[in-house]
């Protein structure tokens, strides 16, 4: 049986964002900032979407060597950095499973394992771009569990976005660390290890 990826969930939801940002900014007030597979590695979103002068390679040198921590402040005006995560449902009890907090529930494993390229994780490159002034990085949600569903039209009301700055301090690089929610109304989620 086919899984649901972080790339199936981007591509499903990529038209509602682009509609949501056209009704919320107007058309083309924003652009659209994606990262390819190794670039990813150095900025830790997987889109992007963004009010800058510069052209997108330049913005992403920039938002790399600023996670990196040797560029003072990225030509962004605004940005809204989106990292998706596959939200899985826990049916059985577990060693894993947050305190007070029984099965049936749904969560989304953080990557927390240092970068063999940044040496740091992309929890933590995701937190240091969030420092960005007119910077919003949140991990994205989606309550999408079979790959059959990619053929209904996405709704954004099934995804839940997490400002990446809600996360407990010291969650940086290393762990085992999880967004939980206990239902798909939750809202604010759990942050557990």
């Amino acid at each position: 049986m086919l899984e649901v990826t972080e790339t199936l969930l981007e591509m499903h939801y990529h038209r509602a964002f682009v509609e949501l940002f056209e009704e919320v900014f107007g058309a083309k007030f924003l652009r659209l900032l994606k990262p390819s597979t190794r670039t990813e590695g150095w900025v830790g979103f997987d889109q992007g979407w963004v009010r800058t002068r510069v052209p997108n390679q330049q913005l992403m040198r920039e938002l790399r060597a600023y996670a990196e921590g040797t560029l003072p402040k990225p030509s962004v005006v605004l940005g809204y950095f989106m990292q998706f995560k596959v939200v899985h449902q826990k049916k059985r009890r577990s060693i894993t499973d947050p305190p007070n907090l029984s099965p049936p529930y749904f969560r989304s494993e953080l990557s927390l394992d240092a970068s063999k390229i940044t040496g740091i994780s992309q929890h933590e490159t995701l937190l240091r771009i969030s420092k960005l002034p007119g910077a919003d990085v949140s991990y994205c949600c989606p309550f999408l569990f079979h790959v059959d569903d990619i053929y209904e039209d996405p709704d954004l009301d099934e995804v839940k976005v997490v400002d990446v700055n809600t996360a407990p301090p010291g969650w940086a690089t290393g762990g085992e660390h999880y967004i939980v929610f206990r239902d798909d109304t939750d809202a604010p989620p759990i942050w557990c290890s």
